[in-house]
């Protein structure tokens, strides 16, 4: 009976971690596939948020929360990448994310965050993912020096996008 109720918590408190990076008072839209879509209405604006959590992991064993990948609009209408690893991440090991042939960096940020590096970055990256259709693969290091291999399925992203600038005007 023990075991059923932790992993109902631990359930629930997967699902409450995964839509961490969502900003408050954002609703949830549509799914596309992995993909959910979130808006937030402010004074005429609408900030859009695309996550989507791993469909496997590899390499790493430890206790970690949900990771997520996202794509945030920032403004005019342009999209930032980031990810949350669920753990504490390894500061000084490179955040690499690839996608087919193609190697992108992260920097860290705060912790259990990484984003891109600029607009430039965000950009190819986003064109390089909407292109490929295929496997994103995050490799990120904990603090206790274990790799996590995170891989994410890209179908569905393009439709989220498309469905994002015909029915919002995020920014």
């Amino acid at each position: 009976m023990t075991k059923i109720i932790l992993s109902i918590f631990f359930i629930i408190l997967c699902q409450i971690n995964c839509f961490a990076g969502v900003e408050e008072g954002a609703k949830f839209v549509k799914n596309f596939n992995k993909w959910r879509v979130f808006v937030k209405e402010e004074k005429n604006k609408q900030h859009c948020t695309v996550i989507a959590n791993p469909i496997s992991t590899s390499g790493f064993s430890g206790f970690r929360d949900l990771p997520y990948i996202g794509f945030v609009s920032t403004k005019g209408s342009n999209f930032s990448f980031s990810i949350y690893a669920g753990f504490v991440i390894n500061k000084d090991r490179a955040i690499q994310v690839f996608v087919n042939d193609d190697l992108f960096y992260l920097k860290f940020y705060r912790d259990f965050f990484a984003y891109t590096y600029d607009v430039n970055d965000d950009i190819k990256l986003i064109n390089t993912v909407l292109l490929s259709k295929s496997i994103l693969r995050v490799r990120i290091e904990s603090k206790e020096k274990e790799v996590a291999n995170d891989y994410y399925d890209l179908q569905g992203l393009d439709r989220a996008f498309a469905f994002l600038k015909e029915h919002y005007k995020c920014s």
